[in-house]
């Protein structure tokens, strides 16, 4: 819904996502699908909490398997192994990927992003496991002038580390997937954005959460809380609703960033909590210069990474 910077004001912003509210079901199974929690795992400690837990979102491009995810998730990756979550009989367990390789840009000037690739072996065991890796048709390159121009509730999931159970029991994550809506940052009218600019060359968006938000879990169950710390998020994927559509549906979301960082404000704080994304032609890129089997392929698809 497109309104004008005189007709838009805070309470107009938060109030827009009641449309959302009643759809919470759909968008938790729908965003499930591509999400997955990620860290280090000593190979033979599955049954000791990992390290550096985050997130990721599964994504293929063409014949490979990739898990984009923020920098600084990738720590420690190189010498150990992925996690991911699959599911055997409708019961959620930790479950370890080898990993065939790993980047991460992670500097002191913002940009936080990487990604990790699994072998079409594991891919196909996480695929089997009620997990899918989103196609290049859910891709979506876009900048951010765009994004505050077109001004909709983007949605961001992953797995907050507040919800881990460091000993789940037999079978169990210990993890719980959540996602969240934020308003897109820098539009007359939305709340004071308190995270330091990045680099110029960094492009991303700034998301503003209400402190008072509602919670999604897994099982679709919804309730208003004071947000908690989101730690763990970071590396999950945000999504963006197909304009084009006429009407809405889960199946239209695409994935347009990957969260980096955050800043939560106090529970109780009438300031609102906001989160950095980092875009995802940052992600596609940083595989084109590393794949040369994808690099046309990549700049074919997606024409709009020229503007990096």
């Amino acid at each position: 819904m497109m309104v004008s910077e005189a007709e838009l004001d805070e309470r107009e912003i938060f109030g827009r996502r009641r449309f959302l509210m009643p759809r919470g079901p759909e968008i938790s199974q729908r965003l499930g699908l591509f999400t997955v929690p990620v860290g280090a795992l000593e190979r033979g400690s599955i049954g000791h909490p990992p390290t550096h837990v985050g997130s990721g979102v599964l994504v293929r491009l063409k014949d490979r398997f990739f898990v984009f995810t923020a920098g600084h998730c990738c720590d420690d990756i190189e010498s150990t192994i992925l996690i991911a979550i699959a599911r055997h009989r409708d019961r959620p367990h930790r479950f370890e990927a080898n990993v065939k390789n790993v980047r991460r840009v992670y500097t002191a000037d913002g940009a936080d992003y990487g990604y990790v690739e699994v072998g079409e072996n594991d891919a196909a065991t996480i695929q089997s496991q009620a997990r899918v890796f989103a196609s290049e048709r859910l891709l979506q390159v876009v900048a951010q002038t765009q994004l505050i121009t077109d001004f909709e509730w983007l949605t961001f999931a992953g797995y907050p580390r507040a919800f881990h159970t460091d000993y789940p029991q037999r079978n169990a994550s210990g993890i719980r997937f959540m996602y969240i809506h934020g308003a897109p940052s820098g539009k007359t009218g939305t709340p004071q954005n308190p995270l330091s600019p990045p680099s110029p060359e960094l492009h991303f968006v700034d998301l503003a959460v209400p402190q008072e938000t509602t919670l999604a879990a897994e099982d679709g169950s919804r309730r208003i809380v004071g947000l908690p710390s989101l730690a763990g998020v970071s590396g999950g994927g945000c999504w963006k609703p197909n304009r084009a559509a006429e009407t809405w549906s889960p199946d239209q979301y695409r994935l347009v960033g990957v969260v980096s960082s955050g800043h939560s404000a106090e529970i109780g704080s009438e300031f609102a909590s906001f989160f950095r994304v980092v875009l995802i032609a940052h992600h596609l890129k940083l595989v084109a210069d590393d794949y040369p089997d994808l690099r046309d392929h990549i700049y074919s698809k997606f024409e709009l990474l020229t503007f990096l």
